[in-house]
């Protein structure tokens, strides 16, 4: 698949073309799969519209997506809602290959194996929103683990596009 997938007028994952596609999310990124049973893993394209599915198939059966544009250095930022329970939430991203992490952000911080200090530029990180009603909060994908040399330097250039982007009257 080359291209940019999109969400059409009836909410549905489409290339440029109009084929349909069907959206997952695991521990090795975001990916979308074609009518033929052709799978890619999806990474940002700059100035692209926002992304919404509810994934149907695989461990994250049931988590709601929406990404929008990410972060330097990330493959895909977003959202997550869940209408199950926190425990079953928390079993489905052990499922899809992702491990609980103490010591992270509020929240619980769930990341794909790779570990610390490991160029792994796929990994997905799961951070339950705690401010929000319900098993909701925020996913990205492609980020270093924050002991990685590169993290520092994504992380300065992450807060500096963020005052840029709330200067000119975004909302984050």
């Amino acid at each position: 698949m080359r291209g940019t997938i999109s969400n059409n007028e009836d909410g549905d994952l489409v290339d440029q073309d109009g084929n349909l596609y069907s959206g997952t999310v695991d521990g090795e990124g975001v990916h979308f799969t074609d009518a033929n049973g052709n799978t890619s893993t999806g990474t940002w394209q700059r100035g692209s519209a926002d992304v919404s599915f509810t994934q149907s198939s695989g461990a994250l059966d049931g988590f709601s997506f929406n990404f929008s544009s990410p972060h330097f250095g990330q493959d895909a930022r977003g959202s997550f809602s869940f209408g199950g329970s926190r425990t079953q939430a928390e079993a489905a991203l052990g499922a899809a290959g992702l491990n609980l992490v103490s010591g992270g952000r509020l929240g619980a911080d769930w990341l794909s194996s790779g570990g610390p200090n490991q160029d792994n530029t796929t990994h997905a990180r799961f951070n339950f929103d705690w401010g929000r009603p319900g098993v909701k909060g925020n996913v990205h994908t492609g980020e270093h683990y924050k002991t990685h040399p590169a993290h520092p330097k994504e992380a300065a250039i992450n807060f500096a596009e963020t005052l840029l982007f709330l200067h000119l009257g975004g909302t984050e």
